[in-house]
């Protein structure tokens, strides 16, 4: 065990839990071998273990490519950093229950009705990496942006990426500049 390390992996056994751990753990792992549920995610991720398997699938179906937010790591104190794409909000602002309680999970490291969460509840950060003029412009597309608003204690940060596409493509350069004759596979930042 070192002390130094900030983070917990999330399950062991190869990534099997157990049920008694799952009854215990806040957190559970969504079987997406099929792909079904989000084509872009791996095979398993990490959820809630609180919503069921029908507010899962209705939370992601509120996000763009159904990338529902999914934990992608976690800090020895229960925070937890995820992933996902934009909502559906569209110009309307349209809401979703399952994504509201999704993210409130998250906020509050898995759990429901704790007492302290009441009493002193968690700062909760969104970082959306576009503009906040580009976020604001999908919105009229049918896409959309968080309202941290519609939180407690949350916070939405805009980190100004000008043009993720644009990105992709300097990524992919590097990687080819970095490992020429490696066969290309497919990476995060193509998903």
């Amino acid at each position: 065990d070192n002390d130094d390390d900030d983070g917990d992996i999330l399950c062991s056994n190869n990534g099997n839990i157990s049920e008694e751990d799952e009854r215990d753990d806040p957190w559970k792992l969504w079987d997406n071998s099929s792909f079904n549920l989000v084509d872009t995610y791996p095979s398993k991720f990490i959820v809630p273990s609180a919503m069921s398997n029908d507010e899962i699938i209705s939370a992601a179906s509120y996000r763009s490519r159904n990338r529902l937010p999914a934990v992608t790591w976690r800090a020895r104190n229960g925070a937890v950093l995820s992933r996902s794409s934009q909502p559906m909000s569209g110009i309307t602002a349209n809401r979703s229950l399952s994504d509201k309680l999704l993210l409130n999970l998250l906020r509050t490291k898995g759990t429901l009705n704790a007492i302290e969460e009441s009493n002193n509840p968690s700062k909760f950060y969104i970082l959306d990496c576009r503009s906040k003029l580009a976020a604001n412009a999908n919105a009229a597309l049918g896409k959309g942006v968080e309202n941290d608003k519609n939180f407690v204690n949350t916070r939405l940060e805009f980190c100004n990426i000008g043009n993720i596409h644009t990105m992709r493509e300097s990524y992919q350069l590097l990687t080819k500049l970095i490992s020429p004759g490696l066969p290309r596979e497919r990476t995060i930042m193509e998903s």
